[in-house]
Order: structure tokens, then C-alpha cells, then sequence
């Protein structure tokens, strides 16, 4: 590898055993080839059932490996959420709002911005004026 990555390393991902591994691999573009190594997938509480306490692990499984999936789905999503909001003159505002606070949770662009962030996960994002300029409105160049 040339440079140093600043991405996540690109899906699709699979589980193989307790491994989370890229599907295809490319150390030319990457440095990971195992995404995540687990000792167990959950542990359910004392009085759980085990049908649903393996039910839920499989779910979380699914989510993780779908994670970079739904990463480029929100990002095409908000594309077309912001084109709607230019036509409509603002509507979908709290909508962007929050999807730009996911991208940026996905992303660990943490900083200035982690404060809007907690608010949008918080369900206090009603409040748009509040909102850093970065999260609240469409990054230039987008």
C-alpha cells in the first residue's frame, strides 16, 4: 500500500466464523483484511431465552456486515433529499440534518461537530438554527 487510508475498508463484508472480513480484499488499496475478530457474538442475560438471545446476535451480525452498505445508501439518499430540499426551499431540513450527523458518526469526522451529533442522536435535532453550519446544510462540493 502507497498511501495511508483515511477510509473504512470497502464492502461488501462477510462474517466467515468469528471473522468480519472484506469480501474481496485488495492490499494494494487497503491495509485490513480482517475488519473484526470475536471471542463471541453476545451474551444474553441470565433469565434470557436462548432462541431470542440468538436471534438478536444474528440481527447484530447482519447490521455490522451490512454497515457498508447502508453507508453508501444514506449517502445517495441524501443526495436526493438535498435536491429536494433546493426545490422545496428548505424542506427535509432536520431530515439532511440527521443524515449528515450518521454519515458523520460512520465516518468518525468527530471534532467541532460532536456536539450536534449527541443532539441529533439525543432527539433534540428539532432545533436547526442550533445546528453547525457543516451538518445543517450541504457540504460544498457535494
Amino acid at each position: 500500500m502507497t498511501q495511508a487510508m483515511t477510509t473504512h475498508t470497502p464492502g461488501p463484508w462477510k462474517w466467515d466464523g468469528y471473522s468480519l472480513r472484506p469480501e474481496n480484499p485488495n492490499p494494494d488499496a487497503h491495509a485490513v483484511h480482517t475488519i473484526l475478530e470475536v471471542d463471541t457474538f453476545a451474551y444474553g442475560f441470565v433469565d434470557s431465552d436462548l432462541a431470542a438471545t440468538t436471534a438478536e446476535c444474528a440481527a447484530n451480525r447482519a447490521l455490522i456486515e451490512a454497515a457498508p452498505d447502508l453507508l453508501a445508501s444514506l449517502r445517495e439518499a441524501l443526495k436526493i433529499v438535498d435536491a429536494y430540499r433546493r426545490a422545496s426551499g428548505g424542506d427535509g431540513d432536520i431530515t439532511a440534518m440527521n443524515a449528515r450527523a450518521a454519515i458523520a458518526k460512520a465516518t468518525a469526522k468527530i471534532g467541532a461537530d460532536e456536539t450536534a451529533i449527541r443532539q441529533a442522536e439525543s432527539g433534540n435535532a428539532n432545533q436547526p438554527a442550533s445546528m453547525p453550519h457543516s451538518l445543517y446544510s450541504e457540504p460544498e462540493g457535494e
